[in-house]
């Protein structure tokens, strides 16, 4: 797949799948194609039942305050996508088209600049009660999910880039940590998701000095 941005993090995560359907559509079958197409078709409109789709990421924690509008609507969006395609991938009648959507899915969920999609993967299985976390846990990985503002993530209003800094690691070794301390399956893969995107946002913060 082509690099669709020049720098990293520079997209939304809206705008990441978008570039992916737009590269597949013409690549699939005409019906496997033609459902990547209206997923991308889609992402440009409000989508419908917003409420439901909202509480797939949120679940029953609800809407964290705080978090912009725009940020929300880009998540919750991305998840949808993201579900839509894996959906498509799964009911492909042709091998080819399944094994073209589930290699480009991998490929984008690799790339350190989008991992937050994996992030929002993640939420929305803890959102649907596939996956329990410990409370505070859970919300911070929502905050991850929804946002790349570090401050916001970390519940660290106003602190400067040191302090953020120090947090992010603090907060990437106690998710591996509890990946690793005897955490069921489920909630340790949860948890080095989780890990990587706090090491993306420490790995940001530290090429910002």
């Amino acid at each position: 797949m082509t690099d669709p941005s020049p720098r990293p993090g520079a997209r939304s995560l809206g705008a990441w799948v978008a570039g992916l359907c737009e590269e597949l559509g013409p690549r699939l079958s005409p019906a496997a194609g033609g459902q990547v197409l209206d997923v991308r078709r889609r992402l440009g409109e409000p989508l419908a039942d917003g409420s439901a789709l909202v509480d797939a990421l949120v679940g029953r924690r609800g809407v964290p305050s705080g978090v912009p509008a725009d940020d929300l609507d880009d998540a919750v969006k991305a998840g949808w996508a993201l579900a839509s395609l894996e959906l498509i991938a799964g009911r492909a009648a042709l091998p080819g088209d399944r094994e073209l959507l589930h290699d480009a899915l991998d490929r984008l969920l690799q790339r350190p600049e989008a991992h937050r999609l994996r992030v929002v993967q993640v939420a929305r299985l803890v959102a649907a009660g596939e996956v329990e976390l410990p409370e505070q846990m859970a919300g911070e990985l929502l905050r991850l999910a929804l946002s790349d503002d570090p401050a916001w993530v970390l519940d660290l209003p106003g602190a400067g880039r040191d302090q953020l800094a120090v947090a992010a690691q603090q907060a990437a070794v106690r998710w591996r940590d509890y990946a690793r301390d005897g955490a069921a399956p489920p909630q340790a893969r949860a948890a080095l998701v989780a890990h990587r995107g706090l090491y993306v946002l420490l790995q940001r913060l530290r090429g910002a000095r």
